[in-house]
């Protein structure tokens, strides 16, 4: 009864599940993902935006059509996006494919069309804004790719083969930044790319695309529209890029803005680029984004044939174009830094001009560049590869080796060289810059809790020669920042489960709130997670068990409430001390036994004795 009771407790059971009107195999964490194995499956996405899905199979969506969930049928029958603009309705879970030996996705999604019509529908005009006026958030739409807005997503080893994307949604003289105050209703929520239309706090690697890209938005590109504090590493683009909005348009990505030191990493883009737009490059546009090991090749009609950013002396990093201005312009920065240049003959405001010999020889010593061919190539990119057998984790790769690690439950490091100091990567986080830029732990956003409490786990596995580089204030610092997250996310996990309806009333639709709360419960400190109500976790565990979610309570340090392990060490020790005495009397039963026969009763001489009373008792 007792082993029952412990089970019972600490453990959850999975099948598969039915989202929406889809059903999947796995049950929606990291450890067990859904599998996506058809068309259908991967339009179901949008039913579980917070869910870990894995692609198990090629997937063609030639004529495929989502339910258009817009009332003027902005899609026009084809693929809808993934997730739009809005907090909540953002995709804000993960999307992986296992690799091969090659470090390959080992499936692709084939033939994605998507066809925005909001312009033409809207019938817009330059700088005439009232037929947009009705436009509301979560209602706009004006996204166009696979996906369509995601938000602290986990995008890995997605490949995306012969993809046709337009968007009719006119891009003005307004910003498209979240947050930015426009004239126009929405305008921050127009985007185009083949993967990602818009990212925001979001992990990309590994990924690539191909295909063409037509859009009058702002913020186009082959494989990110634009994107605000993300990373992207080791991806490929090779595509068509026409843009005629009025700015930031690139053959890679449209705009990057504030994704810090190691925004975009390890990439290539191969594009033909044709633009009207300010702030246009072959490559990516942006600000506050730092580039390093990134090269492009291919056209662009106007902008820079690398990348059009700010302060580009302390934002890029070993970067260089082979690229060309079709309109035949050429020209290179006076200034030669950081290993990065354009071929001579394109055209740079930031980077310097060098012969394809000089940049051969540069790059010859860096670590990761093969330069054996006609041209420098990176071949140490990022992967993210889950492991076939296993269910995997993510991992990323820095100077030619690999780290393997989901941020959370292994040790696994890795060193590398970037701009010339070393990196090192702990769980696939960037260590070190991640300590370096700790912010006070009461001023980050609940929203955040996730990223710096997986940075703390890292931290906590970093091995001894690298802690020992740490200083007091970064040692203070991520403890202080898990302490208090830890107790912010308890509460906010109390009032999560208690707004959720009794076990015997959760349907699907509850399967991704339970999930990301397990989530959630697995990154807070020990301490904190033995405070959490015993009823409160029963309810978690029993709709955990009944939507099919297995695996998810994999908690070492505190499988069960304070209340229940006290009863159960309780119970343990009584059950010790009962065992105990009964082994006790039947031993000294025994002997009293053979003394009694000794003592009275003589076989040999048939001696009898009297037997008192004392004798028996044992009393003296």
């Amino acid at each position: 009864m007792l082993v029952a009771a412990f089970v019972a407790a600490t453990s959850c059971f999975a099948n598969a599940v039915t989202v929406g009107a889809v059903s999947y195999e796995g049950s929606g964490t990291k450890s067990s993902p859904y599998l996506v194995k058809t068309a259908e499956q991967l339009d179901g996405m949008r039913n579980n935006l917070k869910a870990s899905y894995k692609l198990a199979a090629d997937i063609d969506l030639s004529g495929y059509k989502s339910a258009d969930p817009t009332p003027r049928g902005n899609y026009g029958g084809g693929w809808v996006p993934i997730g739009v603009y809005g907090e909540s309705l953002s995709f804000s879970g993960s999307f992986t494919c296992d690799v091969g030996a090659d470090g390959e996705p080992l499936y692709q999604i084939k033939n994605l069309t998507v066809t925005n019509l909001a312009g033409q529908i809207y019938g817009h005009t330059l700088n005439k804004y009232k037929s947009y006026t009705d436009a509301k958030d979560g209602e706009c739409y004006w996204e166009a790719g696979l996906f369509g807005t995601v938000r602290n997503a986990t995008i890995s080893n997605i490949k995306v083969t012969g993809a046709k994307i337009k968007n009719t949604v006119l891009g003005q003289n307004q910003m498209t930044n979240e947050g930015t105050s426009a004239i126009v209703p929405c305008s921050n929520q127009m985007g185009a790319a083949i993967l990602i239309a818009k990212a925001y706090g979001s992990t990309i690697k590994n990924c690539t695309v191909s295909g063409s890209v037509e859009s009058a938005a702002n913020g186009t590109a082959g494989l990110i529209g634009t994107m605000s504090k993300s990373t992207v590493s080791g991806c490929d683009a090779d595509v068509t890029v026409t843009g005629t909005g009025l700015w930031c348009c690139a053959g890679f990505i449209g705009v990057a803005e504030d994704c810090g030191n190691n925004g975009v990493t390890n990439s290539h883009v191969k594009a033909a680029v044709n633009t009207a737009a300010s702030g246009a490059a072959l490559f990516a546009t942006g600000s506050n984004t730092t580039y390093k090991n990134c090269y492009a090749e291919g056209t662009i009609n106007t902008g820079d044939t690398l990348i059009e950013t700010k302060q580009a002396s302390k934002r890029i990093y070993n970067c260089y174009s082979l690229g060309k201005r079709t309109d035949g312009a050429t020209k290179g920065a006076a200034e030669k830094f950081n290993n990065s240049f354009v071929v001579t003959g394109g055209y740079s405001e930031n980077v310097a001009a060098a012969s394809l010999e000089e940049i051969k020889a540069a790059y010859s010593s860096l670590s990761g560049w093969d330069c054996s061919g006609d041209h420098p190539v990176f071949t140490a990119k990022s992967s993210s590869g889950e492991n076939t057998a296993t269910g995997g984790s993510e991992g990323q790769t820095s100077g030619g080796k690999t780290v393997v690690g989901d941020g959370s439950d292994t040790g696994d490091t890795v060193t590398g060289e970037a701009m010339g100091e070393s990196v090192v990567y702990v769980n696939g986080i960037d260590i070190m810059t991640a300590l370096n830029d700790l912010p006070d732990a009461y001023e980050i956003e609940l929203s955040d809790a996730k990223k710096y409490l997986n940075i703390y786990w890292a931290y906590t596995v970093m091995p001894d020669d690298l802690r020992a580089q740490l200083s007091e204030e970064q040692i203070t610092g991520i403890e202080e920042i898990a302490k208090v997250l830890s107790k912010e996310v308890l509460k906010d996990i109390k009032k999560r489960l208690e707004k959720l309806p009794d076990t015997d009333k959760l349907t699907s639709k509850n399967a991704e709130e339970l999930s990301d709360i397990a989530d959630m419960y697995q990154l807070i400190l020990p301490a904190y997670k033995a405070d959490l109500d015993s009823e409160l976790y029963k309810k978690l565990c029993d709709g955990l068990e009944k939507l099919g979610l297995s695996g998810v309570l994999v908690d070492s340090d505190s499988s069960v409430d304070s209340i229940t392990r006290w009863v159960l060490v309780f119970c343990i020790v009584l059950n010790v001390f009962l065992i105990a005495g009964i082994v006790f009397i039947i031993i000294y039963t025994v002997k009293k036994v053979k003394r009694l026969q000794n003592r009275y009763v003589n076989t040999e001489d048939q001696t009898s004795y009297d037997i008192s009373e004392e004798d028996i008792t044992g009393e003296e």
